[in-house]
């Protein structure tokens, strides 16, 4: 039995492709036993502790270069005593030192038909903008040996993908992974895919086989169909016809749960903000193109006075340890000295609308309450219908959020909101618009949660000292 190691370096979803194709049993003379990433926390990691294969981090920012980091890979791979290694999404560049310990026995998976949009540079998202630029009508995916020279080794397998119109990078990067990466992986393991490995110069005793499966692979020189077929008589080709008619409604067949395929498993409650509104906006509209500004290196932000979202954060963790009849400037204090407030953080919050906010009637209300709790982390499952309109309610999501504040008071939840958005005299309404979703799933989880009815939903502003129930 051949132990096998994934490596990746983001969500995971050729390792699943793999991962389902070993619980379908199709990798009979091999074993997943261990998934190692180029990053800390990625999703691929989950995938693998869920399906119980050992998972590794070996992260290259640790790593001084790719050598330093090729070393310790193949040392992990010794360790673990690893037969076959598959790139499953890996994006860190290699050296020499893997391909001399593991010649012909590493393959790689690239989104893209090679020779084109490969190489140094080209992986991820990548691929697929690059192809959307130079105008391709297919792209697609392959499989290949590795090699020293990125994407540069023996091309094993390719399968095309059309590109579409209106296409996007991220639409065409989701289709390639369905139509071909899920397919190549699992495909070149099982045993009727020989005259692929053989096309691609790799003995059958590198890779892993499956011994009973249906499939039928080929490879046909294409000379053999160009003469031209015979003809049948007439009565063969109307009695065929008569035997075999077309079935129109086969042909037309749309897989029914298709939007519960591609809706996502888990929402958060800051999703929600200005969605009705987004909705309204972006029916048979084409959404202009949005400038998105690149953040500061981290040692010049330090030269710099903290931005918008920094300040509001800064506020957010003055709000969490605040005790409602405290103080904010001692509160700043006393979050400086544990260290859990920067100094830059200090000089930037707004004391003044603090405690303009512990002299509200919202605050004295707050004090009356037999319970307060801040910053409140929530998960549960909701019927995706209510959320996606072309869901039913027997689909569920994950919904997930952080309530700044909710208090208990006389048996039921008063849910504050705190936001430091800039308020003008003409932007109130539309604010409160926008956050009107967040605060209804807020107030949905609460009730669940707790078991006890939300009266009040309250936004505060800091930026007018107002607070606004909903």
């Amino acid at each position: 039995m051949k132990r096998i190691a994934v490596l990746v370096s983001g969500g995971g979803t050729n390792l699943q492709a793999l991962i389902d194709a070993q619980g379908r049993g199709e990798i009979v003379n091999g074993e997943i036993t261990a998934v190692i990433s180029s990053a800390p926390e990625v999703y691929a990691l989950e995938r693998a502790a869920k399906a119980g294969i050992p998972g590794y981090v070996l992260d290259r920012k640790s790593y001084p270069s790719s050598q330093a980091m090729t070393v310790a890979l193949v040392e992990k791979l010794r360790e673990l005593s690893i037969d076959v290694v598959v790139m499953a999404g890996f994006m860190t560049i290699v050296t020499k030192e893997l391909f001399e310990v593991y010649e012909n026995a590493i393959i790689n998976i690239h989104p893209a038909l090679i020779p084109s949009f490969c190489g140094k540079g080209f992986y991820g998202l990548r691929v697929h903008e690059a192809a959307l630029e130079k105008g391709v009508k297919v792209t697609g995916a392959t499989v290949h040996m590795v090699n020293e020279v990125p994407d540069g080794g023996k091309i094993l397998l390719q399968k095309a993908v059309e590109v579409l119109p209106d296409d996007t990078p991220q639409t065409l990067q989701r289709r390639v992974m369905e139509q071909a990466e899920w397919v190549l992986l699992p495909l070149l393991r099982r045993p009727e895919a020989a005259p692929l490995r053989a096309e691609g110069g790799v003995e059958d005793g590198q890779c892993l086989t499956c011994e009973d499966a249906p499939w039928i692979v080929a490879c046909h020189d294409g000379m053999l169909y160009a003469e031209a077929p015979s003809e049948a008589p007439e009565d063969a080709v109307s009695e065929a016809s008569q035997a075999l008619p077309v079935d129109r409604a086969a042909l037309d067949f749309v897989y029914p749960c298709l939007p519960a395929c591609t809706a996502p498993t888990k929402l958060t409650a800051t999703q929600l903000k200005g969605r009705e509104k987004d909705r309204e906006i972006a029916e048979n509209t084409v959404q202009p193109y949005t400038h998105k500004e690149f953040a500061a290196p981290k040692f010049l932000s330090a030269q710099q006075p903290l931005a918008p979202a920094a300040r509001g954060t800064a506020v957010h963790l003055v709000m969490q340890y605040l005790p409602l009849d405290g103080s904010a400037a001692e509160t700043v204090k006393e979050l400086l000295a544990r260290r859990i407030m920067t100094p830059e953080q200090a000089e930037v919050v707004d004391l003044r609308a603090i405690e303009g906010f512990l002299a509200s009637p919202l605050a004295g209300e707050l004090r009356r309450a037999e319970q307060v709790e801040r910053e409140f982390r929530f998960s549960l499952l909701v019927p995706a219908g209510d959320y996606y309109e072309d869901l039913s309610d027997e689909d569920q999501v994950l919904l997930q959020g952080v309530v700044d504040l909710f208090a208990v008071i006389d048996g039921e939840i008063t849910v504050v909101d705190f936001k430091t958005d800039r308020i003008t005299e003409g932007n109130l309404q539309e604010k409160i618009d926008y956050y009107r979703p967040q605060l209804a799933a807020y107030s949905r989880a609460l009730e669940q949660i707790m078991g006890l009815p939300v009266a009040h939903r309250v936004l505060y502003f800091f930026g007018n000292g107002q607070a606004v129930e909903i």
